[in-house]
């Protein structure tokens, strides 16, 4: 078993800090592990287009990192995985929320075609996307 230690150095130096700009609010999104261009902007779109929609979300900036969209063969099945991360501030950089959310989608082998991947691919990102406004909206709720 490997350790391995990251060490942090600061240094102090005559060069003040500055914050960063306010940002204007809205729904930010990288997703990476789909590589065809037209799939991952349908994604994005539903996306913003979901979170955007959340009145409760008004006025906020929403980071959405997805890190995983992938699907595996486990025994007679098929999973599609999902692991996103999201951030909620405010235009000012002050972080209201962050968290994980996962989600996963069983099919038999049967029953997938890779053909049908793009959908569903959506599909578990509506899935895990209704569980994040829940989430967020909690979040709003106990921050405004």
């Amino acid at each position: 078993m490997a350790l391995l230690m990251v060490a942090a150095v600061v240094a102090v130096t005559g060069v003040r800090a500055s914050a960063e700009p306010a940002r204007r609010a809205g729904v930010f999104v990288t997703l990476s592990p789909v590589t065809d261009e037209v799939e991952r902007a349908s994604h994005i779109d539903v996306i913003r287009k979901r979170l955007g929609d959340c009145s409760q979300l008004a006025n906020k900036v929403i980071d959405v990192n997805v890190t995983r969209l992938s699907y595996v063969t486990v025994g007679a099945t098929v999973e599609l995985q999902l692991e996103l991360g999201f951030v909620l501030s405010t235009p000012n950089n002050e972080i209201v929320s962050m968290a994980n959310q996962t989600a996963k989608l069983v099919l038999s082998k049967s029953k997938f075609k890779l053909d049908q991947l793009p959908a569903l691919r959506r599909e578990v990102i509506d899935s895990a996307l209704g569980t994040l406004i829940v989430k967020l909206r909690r979040a709003t709720a106990r921050n405004v």
